[in-house]
């Protein structure tokens, strides 16, 4: 979820969001217009202030791909990149 859609859906202005969360009003925008992204502890705090997660709003601590998964995804790189399988490849 973006940042400026969860701050809407909470109801609260940016200044609000940025009083709560105990950042720059300014810095809180370039957060919310994706030029930068807050630390740790200042996520958390906006995250807190617009009733979401910090997964929810940057995504922090997604999962990463499961090793059973790791296999068919080199396949799949594999098979792009060169436009041959790794089968192929093993074979040479």
């Amino acid at each position: 979820m973006e940042l400026r859609a969860a701050r809407e859906a909470s109801g609260k202005t940016q200044a609000q969001v940025a009083k709560e969360a105990r950042v720059a009003e300014r810095l809180y925008q370039d957060y919310e217009y994706d030029k930068c992204e807050p630390g740790v502890r200042a996520a958390n705090r906006i995250a807190k202030a617009v009733n979401r997660t910090t997964e929810e709003l940057w995504g922090f601590g997604a999962a990463t791909p499961k090793p059973e998964n790791s296999e068919k995804i080199i396949r799949q790189i594999v098979r792009e990149e060169s436009g041959r399988t790794v089968e192929d490849m093993q074979e040479q």
